[in-house]
């Protein structure tokens, strides 16, 4: 049996879709770390963060393609147990 790309689409069926009315719907700046500077801050993007991240690991937010409805920019949220730069 061929195991393609096309074989995995009933996984996106499995994740909630993200919107503004979503409970976890939440607007944060970009994960920068150490290099923060407080004179150029980083842009803030808006998504679904996850409820909880396993042990040893921490949110971490970055851009996504793409602007919400209200004119907000989308935003990626995901666990991580890598420090950010």
């Amino acid at each position: 049996m061929k195991m393609g790309r096309r074989n995995f689409g009933w996984i996106q069926m499995l994740r909630p879709t993200c919107t503004p009315e979503s409970s976890n719907f939440r607007c944060e700046y970009v994960s920068q770390g150490i290099l923060f500077d407080p004179d150029n801050p980083p842009p803030k993007v808006c998504g679904c963060r996850p409820a909880f991240c396993p042990n040893g690991q921490h949110i971490i937010v970055g851009t996504a393609q793409g602007m919400w409805p209200d004119g907000s920019q989308k935003g990626t949220f995901g666990c991580t147990s890598e420090d950010v730069p």
